[in-house]
């Protein structure tokens, strides 16, 4: 099912956002040929369903090949990104007044999904004892917007996928579009409060040639109780 878009007034700003509610959303992309490395990063923040989401909550964010059979499908032709949450674990819900902040469960994974099959990659992207949050004030108008970058480095016959910072203190700390567009293109990024530099390098099998290029942004989300707003989507080359 295909995302929809919510405006919203936040800090007296007309703010236009992908509703991700068990739904994909796709847009193509066009990249040099010769690219080495590349950046996908969004500004977001969830909706707050008022308790645990329990029952396996998975967000991906990602490259796709394609704009059809995308992951969040049914079948999908060639992914490339990241995935928290792996569909067994519960979702919890932190923080001490409203809005309160989500930390996805289990750990951050390099992922590559063709089909119904997804392969992971090893270690987690982010440290297993490492908490990362997401602010859940998009449904009373708060301004707790995170950033979230996910770095691809092309190689052969592995891809090297990695996070250049976590948000792994709560509550969600908002920054803005501005601040989101000038830290797209620097080599190391670092947000400030709540952000570390604590993310792992993972290599991936990836074959563009046999299984599909990479021709779009990809996210999915499987739960309708919480929606995830995704406010800024940029595409950065960096070589």
């Amino acid at each position: 099912m295909p995302s929809t878009l919510i405006q919203r007034i936040i800090d007296g700003q007309i703010e236009t956002a992908i509703s991700v509610a068990n739904s994909t959303w796709a847009r193509a992309i066009a990249l040099p040929p010769a690219w080495s490395k590349i950046r996908l990063g969004i500004r977001l923040h969830m909706t707050d369903s008022g308790t645990t989401l329990t029952g396996g909550a998975v967000f991906a964010m990602g490259f796709c090949s394609g704009l059809s059979n995308t992951y969040g499908d049914a079948v999908t032709t060639h992914f490339v990104g990241l995935t928290m949450g792996e569909g067994i674990s519960a979702w919890g819900r932190v923080g001490l007044v409203p809005p309160l902040n989500y930390p996805p469960s289990a750990v951050y994974r390099a992922t590559k999904r063709i089909g119904i099959t997804n392969t992971y990659g090893t270690p987690a992207l982010i440290p297993g004892n490492m908490n990362e949050y997401i602010g859940s004030g998009a449904d009373i108008d708060y301004a707790d917007r995170r950033l979230l970058f996910l770095d691809v480095t092309k190689g052969a016959p592995n891809y090297t996928l990695f996070l250049p910072f976590v948000m792994n203190a709560y509550p969600s700390t908002d920054l803005s579009a501005n601040a989101f567009i000038a830290m797209m293109s620097q080599p190391n990024p670092t947000p400030g409060t709540r952000y570390g530099n604590y993310g792992n390098p993972v290599d991936l099998p990836v074959d563009e040639v046999g299984d599909g290029q990479l021709s779009a942004v990809n996210f999915a989300w499987n739960r309708v109780d919480s929606t995830i707003e995704i406010c800024d989507v940029a595409v950065a080359v960096l070589a």
